[in-house]
């Protein structure tokens, strides 16, 4: 019987343990690291858009996306991520893109690169991100929605 009690209790304290570790744990992918955007963050930015794509990325999926992030207003801040060993065709990539938005190479934001490219993440000011929108052909009509 004794045992079983302290069975029991062990059970017990893992079980607040876990419930206290979650409350205090927040994800890998909660805070998108924006400072390193711009050394200064721009209080009249009200919102981050960062397009991950790379140089092998179908050109006309790119440009739809690229073609419409162009044209977005002064505050919302725009940034291209591509692989570093695409930064030597840094020059290339801006010709098929048609890309006016600074493009980058940041391995801090390696650990977000999804699976699937071009994919556009909306990030506040705060870093928290509000949506991961993969480029499929509808994102045109979401992204105006969400952003009007």
């Amino acid at each position: 019987m004794r045992n079983l009690f302290y069975i029991f209790l062990g059970v017990v304290i893992v079980y607040l343990i876990s419930v206290i570790y979650r409350g205090q744990v927040t994800p890998i992918l909660a805070k998108f690291p924006i400072e390193e955007i711009e050394q200064k963050i721009n209080k009249a930015t009200d919102f981050y858009l960062v397009l991950f794509f790379t140089k092998s990325t179908c050109s006309p999926c790119v440009q739809q996306i690229v073609d419409l992030l162009n044209k977005l207003p002064e505050n919302i801040r725009v940034v291209g991520i591509i692989k570093k060993e695409d930064l030597i065709f840094l020059d290339e990539i801006r010709n098929f893109s048609g890309a006016k938005f600074p493009i980058k190479t940041i391995k801090k934001w390696e650990r977000f690169r999804p699976n699937y490219v071009p994919t556009v993440f909306g990030v506040g000011q705060d870093g928290k991100i509000y949506f991961i929108l993969a480029c499929v052909g509808i994102e045109h009509a979401y992204l105006r929605a969400y952003l009007d």
